[in-house]
């Protein structure tokens, strides 16, 4: 059986708040949406690397042995995000807890596996939007084990596909504030917010012999954001070079926001081009 990108994917998460990382839902459940998905790439990367020794006769030049140092579980999943009941932001961030998701391959009722990881903490966040484009989130998530198999633990439900349509661009905007109050920052024609949540894996000495992640633990949490805006006048690159503070807030639909305190413009690129305005 050869599975094809015309196939029915379904990708759900479940959040778990866990006394011991990296379990399994159990019992009876639902699994949820992230939005509308629109690519998920799980990666296993078991850190293979050959064991040099000396070595003679026809096994001269050869490794001794390929071994595996330690297991990496990562994720990356990119959605469009329209209004929903429950938000995996929301799961994530507010709630603190860890994710078990299953990706369902499935060409027709006799021909279907799932692919499931445990333990998933989002590790790096990006949120792109563009004058006349769909507003697009992509979250790289780091867990502690993926397997495939043939059917779910427990007894799942799976949360209806949503009935909103995604944020687009006109329905997301942009604010600044520079001591005075939240403006609505001007000429803006795309922007990228980029959330680094540092996640540290950690990894002991176990009875069981296991190379899996014990843990991860959270370090610095480092925002960045990138503007692109038409330029207005010379005051407002003189602004921009001035190094002044500014808090940044992109306010959306539902009255969700992500805000951005205590910033300055790292880096100011005024590109001047013939023929461009």
């Amino acid at each position: 059986m050869r599975y094809k990108a015309t196939d029915k994917l379904l990708f759900q998460y479940y959040p778990l708040d866990e006394s011991s990382y990296g379990n399994k839902p159990s019992g009876t459940y639902t699994l949820k949406n992230f939005g509308f998905v629109q690519e998920v790439v799980p990666t296993y990367d078991p850190e293979l690397q050959p064991v040099w020794v000396f070595r003679s006769g026809s096994e001269a030049g050869l490794p001794l042995m390929l071994r595996s140092k330690k297991k990496n579980i990562r994720l990356r999943v990119s959605w469009l995000q329209p209004t929903m009941t429950d938000y995996v932001q929301k799961e994530l961030f507010t709630d603190g807890d860890n994710l078990y998701a299953a990706l369902k391959v499935e060409h027709d009722v006799s021909h279907f596996f799932y692919v499931e990881l445990t333990g998933l903490k989002c590790d790096v966040l990006t949120i792109r939007g563009s004058i006349g484009e769909v507003v697009t989130w992509i979250m790289e998530m780091i867990g502690k084990s993926m397997n495939t198999s043939d059917s779910l633990p427990g007894t799942p439900t799976h949360e209806s596909e949503p009935s909103n349509m995604p944020w687009e661009w006109n329905d997301v905007y942009l604010q600044y504030d520079i001591g005075s109050g939240y403006g609505v920052f001007p000429d803006l024609t795309d922007f990228e917010i980029r959330v680094e949540f540092g996640l540290k894996p950690i990894y002991v000495f176990n009875a069981s012999g296991l190379k899996d992640m014990e843990a991860l633990e959270q370090t610095v949490v480092t925002p960045t954001a990138r503007l692109t805006a038409n330029m207005r006048d010379k005051e407002f690159i003189d602004y921009l070079i001035g190094l002044n503070d500014v808090d940044l807030k992109l306010t959306m639909p539902d009255s969700k926001y992500i805000e951005l305190k205590d910033g300055k413009f790292r880096v100011v690129d005024p590109g001047f081009r013939a023929g461009d305005e």
